[in-house]
């Protein structure tokens, strides 16, 4: 049996009037047999209703693209690259920690994320203005490289209102848990696993109103 670890994906490519890539949304991608040629082209499928085009607004095109991946055994080697594999981690193509995400966030450059899509930072403030001539709804978010939303799942995440402390963790979600990571208003904890950490189970028990999501 032929192993996939090579990965293929056709969708659009978000390129700024500096030519300057600033992501790439892949609504199809898929595992094929490692060993292939690793590039990103220009691809010319049956335009999904018109969605590559320019966007005078943003100043920026929006160009159809076809990204092969040889290993995904390998370090991502540019922005098409990154993104795919952020795709194949978000579609399920691939377990997380089985693929190789080496140095992804450098490769994927700061953007400002707004309603209609990624802009460039130079051209956020002129955007704005373009938008509000033409009458339509720019909203911009923070600058940021990690992408707002590649593709959510929202059966992925179960949430707990509020933790009692008085009962025992097992007793509470029905499962042993171990805290993955803390930050904003939530904490992660793993179900897959057999043990509750010292430390987690303090986390996990501090009945503060914080949710607590289980993945």
């Amino acid at each position: 049996m032929t192993e996939l670890s090579g990965a293929t994906g056709e969708g659009y490519a978000t390129v700024s009037r500096n030519g300057v890539v600033l992501d790439a949304w892949y609504p199809e991608a898929r595992l094929v047999a490692a060993g292939g040629r690793a590039a990103t082209t220009r691809f010319y499928p049956s335009d999904r209703e018109g969605y590559a085009r320019t966007d005078e607004v943003r100043r920026v095109e929006i160009v159809p693209i076809r990204t092969d991946i040889a290993s995904l055994q390998d370090a991502p080697v540019d922005v098409h690259d990154a993104y795919l594999r952020l795709h194949l981690l978000s579609l399920r193509r691939v377990r997380p920690n089985t693929i190789n995400l080496d140095n992804i966030f450098q490769l994927i450059p700061t953007v400002a994320w707004t309603t209609m899509g990624p802009c460039a930072l130079d051209d956020l403030d002129d955007s704005r203005i373009r938008a509000r001539i033409k009458g339509v709804a720019l909203d911009g978010d923070r600058p940021e490289a990690r992408p707002r939303d590649v593709r959510q799942h929202a059966e992925d995440a179960v949430e707990v209102d509020l933790m009692r402390a008085h009962e025992a963790v097992r007793e509470q979600v029905q499962a042993q848990v171990r805290v993955r990571d803390v930050g904003g208003c939530g904490v992660e904890v793993d179900l897959a696993t057999d043990h509750v950490d010292a430390d987690a189970a303090r986390v996990v028990d501090a009945g503060d109103g914080r949710q607590f999501v289980l993945r």
